[in-house]
């Protein structure tokens, strides 16, 4: 009963280290998460009123709000593991701004978007203008430049006859 007895406190102790071991490995992954948070809004300029999409990376199982201009517009939970989120999409019909806030546990961890910032702008209506005409609109404008040297003229030619009129009296 002895070696038994001892086989049985040799198994039970080989199977805790064993299960320390795995759970050590388990465990790891999560302890070994990066502590980063960083987001992407596509698109950041519609040349009229859409869609932006918003999503991005941030610590495991943490709650993640979507502020648009200041504002909590929504609110999502990132994947346990990865800390993926999103794609959270958002209407747009006038330019704005968007930030992510995480909850008071991550205060100290900015969560960089587009850019490098932790605040992306999303414009609307930023078409380009087209170019500006190089002469080939300009008849009106001449038309009205010649009629006014026209008039000054007459006045000019005016004014001299009327001094040499009053200087012949």
């Amino acid at each position: 009963m002895g070696r038994s007895f001892a086989r049985v406190v040799t198994a039970v102790i080989v199977g805790l280290g064993g299960m320390t071991g795995v759970l050590g490995a388990v465990a790891a992954p999560a302890g070994a998460q990066a502590q980063s948070c960083t987001f992407i809004v596509s698109p950041v300029s519609l040349p009229s009123a859409g869609t932006a999409e918003v999503s991005g990376v941030a610590p495991g199982t943490t709650s993640v709000d979507i502020l648009v201009d200041g504002r909590r517009v929504a609110t999502v939970q990132s994947a346990p593991v990865t800390g993926a989120w999103g794609p959270v999409r958002i209407a747009i019909s006038a330019t704005f701004t968007v930030s992510i806030a995480l909850p008071e546990t991550y205060a100290t961890l900015p969560c960089i978007g587009n850019g490098g910032n932790e605040v992306v702008t999303v414009s609307v209506g930023t078409t380009s203008k087209p170019l500006a005409f190089t002469g080939s609109a300009t008849s009106r404008t001449v038309l009205f430049a010649l009629a006014v040297i026209g008039v000054g003229s007459v006045l000019l030619v005016s004014a001299r006859r009327r001094r040499t009129a009053h200087q012949r009296v």
